[in-house]
């Protein structure tokens, strides 16, 4: 498996490099329909994934970091805020939504498992500067059936979104 990913990302180096773009690789896992569960794979695990991008950015220059996956870590039963020590600077993107731990619900921050205060505050240990990206599509395609909530909700949703982003990042930056 851990070859196969370094074939696999290598292939894209000659673009990465000609338009100088980072290739962030997400912590994925892997969905078994017979068992509805969610079973980690290679770079489910914050280890293998650090692997991943220090040897890719050894061979051909510094164009791979870490797309951290809050839902995704939750699913697996792996710890976000462990995950970012382990990354650590490597970490540029965030996707965040929270979870109960059996399914990648995409809900937004407080409405699942993960402890938010304690993720903020990591993110200020770790010095992270990245991009905060909340991949709660459920809370969105909930607001947006039909025409139950005028353009103003979903505005004020956005809104809401936008402050608890304030909060975390408010907590990080305190936390360093």
């Amino acid at each position: 498996a851990r070859q196969t990913t370094l074939d696999y990302y290598a292939a894209f180096v000659p673009a990465l490099k000609e338009t100088g773009v980072t290739m962030c690789i997400e912590n994925l896992f892997y969905g078994d329909l017979k068992t509805r569960s969610f079973l980690p794979n290679f770079c489910s695990d914050a280890e293998d994934l650090r692997d991943i991008i220090d040897t890719l950015n050894g061979r051909h220059g510094p164009h791979f970091a870490a797309c951290l996956d809050t839902g995704h870590a939750v699913v697996v039963q792996n710890d976000p805020c462990q995950m970012l020590k382990i990354l650590g600077h490597r970490t540029r993107v965030l996707h965040l939504h929270d979870n109960h731990g059996t399914s990648d619900e995409h809900l937004i921050p407080t409405r699942g498992k993960l402890d938010w205060r304690e993720f903020a505050t990591t993110l200020g240990e770790v010095g992270y500067e990245g991009t905060f990206n909340f991949e709660v599509f459920s809370y969105f395609s909930s607001l947006a059936k039909g025409d139950t909530y005028s353009r103003e909700t979903l505005e004020q949703a956005c809104r809401l979104l936008y402050l608890m982003g304030r909060s975390l990042a408010d907590i990080a930056t305190a936390a360093k």
